[in-house]
C-alpha cells in the first residue's frame, strides 16, 4: 500500500498484522519408510481459523481445525512432533 493510506486502509492494515497466522513444524521419523525423515511446516490461523500444513517434497496441503489435531493424524504416519516456530 502507498504512504498516503486513508485511515479506512491503516485500520485494514493493523487488522491484517494483527491477526498473522502462528508458524509451527511437524517432524519426526516415518513408521512406514524405514524410519525415513518426515519434515514439514505449516500455519494456524487465528480464531478458529484452521491449520494448513505440507511435508517437505510433497504436492499435497493438509487441513484441519487446530495444529495439535493436524498432528494426531500425522502421528499414523510416524513418530512426528509438533514445535511452534514464532514463540
Amino acid at each position: 500500500m502507498s504512504t498516503d493510506r486513508t485511515p479506512y486502509q491503516r485500520v485494514i492494515e493493523e487488522l491484517a498484522l494483527a491477526g498473522k497466522p502462528r508458524l509451527f513444524t511437524v517432524f519426526g521419523t516415518s513408521n512406514h519408510l524405514d524410519g525415513a525423515p518426515l519434515i514439514g511446516w505449516g500455519i494456524e490461523l487465528q480464531d478458529g481459523g484452521g491449520a494448513l500444513f505440507r511435508y517437505s517434497g510433497q504436492r499435497s496441503i493438509h487441513s484441519s481445525d487446530t495444529a495439535e489435531r493436524l498432528l494426531r493424524v500425522q502421528r499414523r504416519l510416524g513418530d512426528v512432533e509438533l514445535r511452534w516456530l514464532d514463540h
